[in-house]
């Protein structure tokens, strides 16, 4: 029995969606049209160095990126420093004095050949007037202060991207390649203005996080055609309206 709807004859398409790792080849009419590359970003690779009191060398590994994934678009490099403080002052001679001081870390990420990546100075300032000395070395009173534990945290981001001369640091043949980052904190103390007869007691705790990210593209495969052989091997006649079917 034929079907007396003439549209259900006149037009045919078919639309057929193929997966294949994660990248989409749309066909119709047999034709494949494959979509654009993905791009993707791996997980965070993240090394820790603990705190403890600056002066510190050490050391963190990370894995390269794995060239077998894809092409590599851009690294995402951070460095995160945290600095805890503390300081004691005391003025010993008998004239007064304004003192402001700046303490804190300086922090340096290195290349595998010892040569500086990234590095920056998280400090905390404290600014006081002494009086002459009161004859007690107590760290307190009119010549003398006490600050306590003080934190800071900051972070350096650099993004490096393909003609880059470090670029080619984070790009590794295959899974499970390693870069070993060298990172060291050194003290910082300055004083405005210091007396000939000062006393003084600073502690500063420094640590750090490394971490890199890639992004980077998924290459097409080969577009897949998925063809319906009944596109051009079904002949269908409507029905007349009139007359017989000779």
């Amino acid at each position: 029995m034929y079907n007396n709807n003439p549209l259900t004859f006149k037009f045919k398409s078919i639309l057929i969606f193929s997966v294949l790792f994660g990248l989409v080849t749309i066909s119709f009419f047999g034709l494949s049209v494959p979509v654009e590359s993905a791009v993707l970003t791996t997980n965070p690779e993240v090394c820790l160095i603990p705190n403890a009191r600056t002066q510190w060398e050490n050391s963190c590994s990370l894995e390269k990126f794995d060239s077998s994934l894809g092409q590599l678009l851009s690294v995402q490099l951070s460095l995160t420093v945290s600095i805890l403080t503390d300081a004691q002052l005391e003025n010993l001679d008998a004239q007064p004095i304004d003192v402001t001081i700046t303490r804190g870390a300086r922090v340096r990420l290195q290349r595998p050949d010892n040569t500086e990546l990234l590095s920056f100075v998280p400090s905390i300032v404290n600014s006081e007037q002494f009086s002459g000395y009161d004859g007690v070395t107590d760290y307190a009173g009119t010549s003398g202060a006490t600050y306590p534990q003080e934190s800071r945290t900051e972070v350096q981001n650099q993004s490096y991207l393909p003609g880059n001369a470090d670029f080619t640091l984070f790009q590794g043949a295959g899974a499970g390649e390693i870069i070993v980052f060298p990172v060291l904190a050194d003290s910082i103390l300055n004083y405005s203005e210091l007396a000939a007869n000062f006393a003084s007691v600073v502690n500063t705790f420094a640590s750090a996080q490394v971490s890199v990210i890639y992004q980077y593209e998924v290459a097409d495969p080969t577009p897949i055609a998925i063809i319906d052989p009944t596109l051009n091997t079904r002949t269908s006649r409507l029905p007349r309206t009139g007359g017989s079917d000779n």
